[in-house]
């Protein structure tokens, strides 16, 4: 007797034999889950990536929106239409329980999960701030940029910097930095999260915590593990 089976690495899976009996049966699959997908880290020179296409609606203190991806967005083995998008230089794919001032090292359990973490910190969007992103190249290569642009932070009137993420269609997710004053260390991340975080917060790849080390031009760039 023959059989073909079609499943997704849950451990059961419809059966069809040749006399075209079709009965559901416990199979034993192998692989790994797609859930797993792990990623690497680099530091590289890159140009930063303005976003000019539209301005988010976030002002002030501890807030957060809601976007649409203008493509699906691999991120630990799922894809994502949406994102939530918060003041506190972070975007999630996952609902993040409000805004997050608090940042905290990845991974944990508590919110915000499926994240993405260029700069997450106490940030205020002043009103010569912006959120804001843009699309940029053609299928299969285009990059969805999320950019915080001249943001402060909070509690200081002087501390600027400009902080983005870029989402790529092949997977690899980049952070980029500019109009970081090397003389501020809050502005170099040595009160922020910088990272990578799974939708369960189980598993996280984090660049830095609290730690002065970001640089302008030079991206953290964190790759699908192949």
């Amino acid at each position: 007797m023959s059989a073909s089976a079609a499943g997704d690495l849950r451990g059961s899976a419809m059966v069809t034999v040749v006399a075209g009996v079709t009965r559901r049966v416990d199979l034993a699959l192998t692989g790994v889950p797609p859930t797993l997908t792990t990623y690497t880290r680099t530091t590289e020179p890159r140009p930063f990536l303005p976003a000019d296409d539209t301005v988010l609606p976030l002002t002030g203190d501890d807030a957060v929106t809601q976007v649409s991806c203008p493509f699906p967005v691999p991120f630990y083995g799922k894809t994502y239409a949406g994102a939530w998008v918060s003041t506190n230089g972070f975007l999630s794919f996952a609902g993040p329980g409000g805004a997050q001032p608090v940042n905290t090292s990845v991974p944990t359990a508590a919110l915000p999960n499926a994240a993405v973490y260029p700069f997450w910190d106490d940030l205020r969007v002043w009103p010569d701030s912006s959120v804001r992103t843009a699309l940029v190249g053609v299928a299969p290569n285009r990059r969805f940029v999320v950019e915080w642009r001249n943001i402060g932070h909070y509690g200081s009137s002087s501390a600027r910097l400009t902080v983005e993420a870029v989402l790529s269609e092949n997977g690899e997710i980049a952070f980029n930095y500019r109009d970081l004053t090397t003389s501020k260390p809050r502005e170099l991340g040595d009160s922020a999260t910088v990272g990578i975080e799974n939708p369960t917060g189980t598993a996280a790849v984090q660049h830095s915590y609290n730690q002065p080390v970001l640089v302008n031009g030079t991206a953290v760039v964190f790759r699908p593990a192949t």
